[in-house]
C-alpha cells in the first residue's frame, strides 16, 4: 500500500477451510494505515478474534476504503488545525 501511495480504513480477513466453507472477519479502523507494519498488527488482531481456526487452505487480506496519503494527510492536518471539531 506505502508502495501505491494508499492508505486504508476498513481491513477484513477472508478464509476457506479444507473444507471449502468461507468465512471473513473484518474491521472498521479509526484512522487510515498505510504501512505493512500497521497492517500486520491489525491483521492479527483480527486472526487472533477468529481463533480457535480449522485448518485453512486459503487466508487473505483485504483493504477497502482506499484514499491516497496525500489526502488522508491533508485532511489530518486540517483536522488537527480545527482541534478536532471537523468529521468526515
Amino acid at each position: 500500500m506505502a508502495k501505491r501511495n494508499v492508505g486504508g480504513q476498513n481491513l477484513a480477513l477472508n478464509m476457506k477451510s479444507t473444507k471449502f466453507e468461507l468465512s471473513s472477519k473484518s474491521l472498521m479502523l479509526h484512522s487510515y494505515i498505510w504501512t505493512k507494519e500497521d497492517l500486520l498488527k491489525n491483521s492479527l488482531q483480527l486472526l487472533d478474534s477468529s481463533w480457535p481456526l480449522e485448518p485453512m487452505r486459503l487466508l487473505g487480506v483485504r483493504m477497502s476504503n482506499l484514499r491516497t496519503v496525500d489526502e488522508i494527510k491533508k485532511d489530518k492536518s486540517l483536522n488537527d488545525f480545527f482541534g478536532g471539531k471537523l468529521t468526515k
